[in-house]
C-alpha cells in the first residue's frame, strides 16, 4: 500500500537529507522534488474520488498550499476525504512546520513493517489523535525556536532536540514511529477511519 501524502517543503531535501516519512524503493533517500509530484497525483485523486475539484495553482501560491494532508477541518465538509483538498492557510503552515521539524524521525519507518494492512481499532484511531496533537504542539513550539536561531548550526541542534522529544512522546503511548505511521496510512486509505480521525483530532 503507498504511503499517505505528507506535506513537504517544496525545495531541497528536509533539513537532514531525508524524506520525512521513508526512504526510496534501494534505501537511498529520496529527493523532496519527486516526493511532491507524487503527493499531488495522489491529492487529485482524492479530490476527484471526494467530489471536490483540487485547488489551482493559483490558488495553491497565494494561499501558500503546497499539498493536502489529514488535518483538523470545519464540521459540514461533504466528506472527510474532502479534508485533504481544502486546507487553510494556517493549518497547511502548521503541518509543514511539524514535518520540517520532526524530520528524520519518522524516516526511520521500514517498507517492511506494514501495520496498514491490519485493522485499525477505535482504540488505535484514538492514540493517533493524541500523538498527532501531541507532535504538532511540539512542532509549533520549536518554530520560533528555529525563527530564532541565529546560525545553521544552532537550527540544527534544535532539530536534533525536537526529534528526540517526538520520538519520545510516541514512545510515551506505547507506539513506535513505524506504528504511528502504518496507522496513518490505514486512515488515509479509508474515508469512514478517516472522519473519526478528523473529528478526535478537532475535539482535541
Amino acid at each position: 500500500m503507498p504511503r499517505k501524502c505528507t506535506p513537504i517543503e517544496a525545495q531541497g531535501r528536509t533539513a537532514l537529507g531525508e524524506t520525512p516519512f521513508g526512504r526510496g524503493a534501494a534505501g537511498e533517500a529520496r529527493p523532496v522534488h519527486d516526493e511532491v509530484a507524487e503527493c499531488n497525483r495522489r491529492r487529485k485523486t482524492l479530490c476527484r474520488n471526494a467530489g471536490t475539484a483540487p485547488a489551482s495553482a493559483a490558488s495553491r501560491k497565494k494561499s501558500g498550499m503546497d499539498v493536502a494532508a489529514l488535518l483538523p477541518v470545519p464540521p459540514g465538509r461533504r466528506t472527510a476525504r474532502a479534508a485533504f483538498c481544502r486546507v487553510s492557510r494556517e493549518e497547511n503552515a502548521r503541518m509543514k512546520t511539524l514535518t520540517a521539524v520532526l524530520g528524520i524521525a519518522f524516516a526511520i519507518a521500514t517498507a517492511q513493517f506494514s501495520f496498514a494492512q491490519a485493522a485499525v481499532s477505535d482504540a488505535d484511531i484514538e492514540t493517533f489523535a493524541a500523538i498527532y496533537v501531541d507532535l504538532l504542539d511540539t512542532a509549533t513550539k520549536a518554530e520560533s525556536e528555529l525563527q530564532a536561531a541565529k546560525s545553521e548550526e544552532e537550527a540544527q541542534q534544535i532539530r536534533t532536540r525536537v526529534q528526540s522529544e517526538s520520538v519520545e512522546k510516541v514512545a510515551k503511548r506505547g507506539w513506535t514511529p513505524e506504528k504511528f505511521n502504518s496507522v496513518g496510512d490505514a486512515i488515509n486509505a479509508d474515508p469512514a477511519l478517516t472522519e473519526k480521525a478528523v473529528k478526535l483530532i478537532e475535539a482535541r
